[in-house]
């Protein structure tokens, strides 16, 4: 192997046991998550849902999705536990392969059922999981790797699937960076100032750093830096071992701080799991130990997948590649650069293999308004509760915690979409389901006649000023009646009492 060669592989090889790492921590990241969607199955992906098949089709053309095969929540139910026991199979590293090939196609159907629920980790790992059908990640850590006669693999796997997921995660955090575009983030460094002020997100501790603006103020330029540049060190070709390390603990900080401020369910784990692939062979040895001889002998001769994912097929790194270069185009159109856009008769590759994707968290400007929802509901009995927090009497004051009255945070993110202009179409099928499913479970004199739903915003003033809230009607809806209801318009907002 020449020097040139070398040093390729130091840069773009990844080592068995920090696949196998990222292997088991993204397998029980999705577990865990799948548990928390468990309770909501029929809510989320039936018809008999907030968002039923016919209000789906037109969301994500060209997407796979097996779950508009059925309406069922039975069948949706059986494609559920399916990905729930693949992601189980891929923890444990029995025919690692076919797990991940079903995890990845799975997990892609049932997020295309409700694209509304989605946040940045789940279009992540859209994308990664694509790489990780090519990658031998079950090589060890593994029931696959513990089989008779299994050969000892090499320590390292270099290959197009290797460079694509590694660049994957470096485009993620540049193009992240580069879309922070505002002054906020560029000139006058407040753009942390809002978004720990965000209440859909922020965690009680967030309140301690907003104590402190000057510190805000100097993270604010960290964060723009590190994510613009920071994937730059992944690649230094001289000392790569320490800069590499050093470029993952600048991240790691990074995540660590967000995940201590901010409720944003796993992204941050899934981006801290997915530093695991970087970590140099060096460093691995030291906190491992060395990895055995190898026989050189490729693991897929004794494993029954092929082609052998060791050394790739020529046929194979083209598609690879193809991917790879296509997902930079996406990613240089995203920021309009001249030039580079993407036309609209490829963009259909993106929605068919989940590859499209776009890293504007808090960009180009953080979030300046946030809120919760409030559904005054009339019953048959002239009461007015609130449907939306378990029939609890009304209040328009704001929530002690709103991703508690969210219930859980791919509601919260469904929330946001559906206030937005272009979520108006999604109101109605959400309040005749709601109407529906308290009607089913309330006695004659307490069925819901009519509901509104509002979205109390409040916008995020600069330099500590107290917001005054906006009720915004969404929709009022006839639970009786079932002549269609014209939906409200998005602009209407009544300001409320400076009091709240």
């Amino acid at each position: 192997m020449n020097k040139l060669s070398q040093k390729l592989e130091e840069l773009f090889g990844i080592d068995i046991r920090a696949l196998a790492l990222l292997r088991i921590a993204l397998s029980t990241c999705i577990i865990i998550d799948l548990f928390d969607y468990l309770p909501y199955i029929k809510a989320l992906f039936s018809d008999e849902g907030l968002l039923p098949r016919s209000y789906v089709l037109h969301m994500l053309p060209n997407a796979i999705c097996l779950n508009l095969m059925s309406g069922s929540w039975v069948f949706q139910a059986l494609l559920f536990f399916l990905l729930i026991g693949f992601a189980i199979g891929l923890l444990l590293g029995w025919r690692t392969q076919l797990c991940t090939a079903m995890v990845w196609l799975l997990m892609n159907s049932f997020h295309n059922r409700n694209y509304y629920l989605l946040g940045a980790e789940d279009k992540l790992l859209h994308v990664l999981f694509l790489f990780f059908m090519f990658l031998p990640w079950g090589a060890c850590y593994s029931i696959d790797s513990r089989r008779k006669k299994y050969p000892i693999p090499p320590v390292r796997v270099s290959s197009m699937a290797t460079m694509g997921y590694l660049l994957q995660i470096s485009f993620f955090y540049t193009f992240a960076g580069f879309i922070k575009s505002h002054a906020q983030w560029t000139t006058e460094g407040t753009a942390l100032y809002y978004t720990v002020s965000i209440h859909e997100f922020a965690k009680p501790s967030a309140q301690i750093l907003l104590q402190h603006p000057r510190l805000m103020h100097y993270m604010t330029f960290y964060v723009l830096w590190l994510e613009r540049y920071g994937s730059l060190f992944f690649f230094i070709p001289l000392m790569n071992t320490y800069f590499r390390l050093l470029a993952i603990v600048g991240f790691m900080l990074f995540h660590i701080g967000i995940l201590l401020t901010m409720e944003l369910r796993f992204f941050q784990w899934i981006c801290l799991i997915s530093l695991i692939g970087f970590l140099p062979t060096p460093f691995l040895n030291k906190i491992l130990g060395p990895w055995p001889s190898s026989t050189d002998t490729a693991l897929e001769k004794k494993f029954s997948w092929r082609p052998n994912l060791f050394r790739m097929p020529p046929y194979m790194s083209i598609f690879i590649a193809f991917f790879i270069v296509y997902i930079l185009f996406w990613n240089l159109s995203d920021l309009k650069v001249p030039n580079f856009a993407m036309p609209k008769s490829w963009r259909w590759v993106g929605h068919t293999f989940n590859v499209y994707q776009h890293w504007g968290m808090f960009g180009p400007r953080p979030m300046t308004d946030d809120g919760w929802c409030v559904m005054p509901g009339k019953l048959k009995n002239g009461k007015i509760v609130d449907v939306y927090n378990d029939g609890k009497a009304l209040t328009w004051k704001e929530p002690d915690s709103i991703p508690k009255l969210d219930k859980m945070y791919h509601l919260t993110l469904y929330n946001l979409n559906i206030r937005h202009k272009y979520g108006y179409f999604y109101r109605k099928p959400w309040a005749e389901y709601l109407c529906k499913e308290w009607n089913g479970s309330h006695a004659p004199e307490e069925q819901l006649m009519a509901l509104d739903i509002y979205f109390m915003d409040r916008e995020i003033l600069p330099n500590y000023q107290k917001p005054i809230p906006y009720r915004q009607l969404l929709i009022s809806h006839n639970c009786v009646d079932p002549t269609p209801h014209p939906y409200a318009s998005v602009f209407k907002k009544e300001q409320l009492s400076p009091d709240l």
